[in-house]
């Protein structure tokens, strides 16, 4: 099956377990507690979910920011929180075990940078 990860605006990392293939929205609405996503392709077979409403609530995600612009997409920040998940095909999928520890290496890096910058 897979692991999902979801980032929220505060920059907790939690993992979760993505259910069979199939119709994930109702999943996503649930770990994001929201009611509209929107995705964002980070690189084939890697998306970035995100809480469409989050823009409304001015709730910048520079967890979630960091790593889009790590992946090229450096036009605009992102908002609310976020959810990173495995595509196949039109299908949102699980993550392996090692996609997971290399984005949470990633995050990890991401998150050190990030306080540096606050001090």
């Amino acid at each position: 099956m897979g692991s999902a990860l979801v980032i929220t605006t505060d920059g907790v990392i939690a993992e979760l377990e993505m259910p069979k293939p199939g119709p994930h929205l109702k999943f996503m609405y649930r770990a994001m507690g929201c009611e509209l996503v929107e995705v964002v392709a980070l690189r084939p077979g890697l998306d970035m979910w995100l809480d469409e409403e989050g823009m409304r609530n001015d709730s910048v995600n520079m967890l979630a920011t960091s790593l889009a612009r790590l992946f090229g997409r450096r036009r605009q920040p992102y908002y609310g929180t976020a959810l990173l998940a495995g595509r196949r095909g039109a299908d949102a999928v699980g993550l392996d075990e090692k996609a997971v520890t290399r984005i949470r290496w990633l995050l990890g890096q991401l998150t050190a940078g990030l306080q540096e910058l606050d001090q």
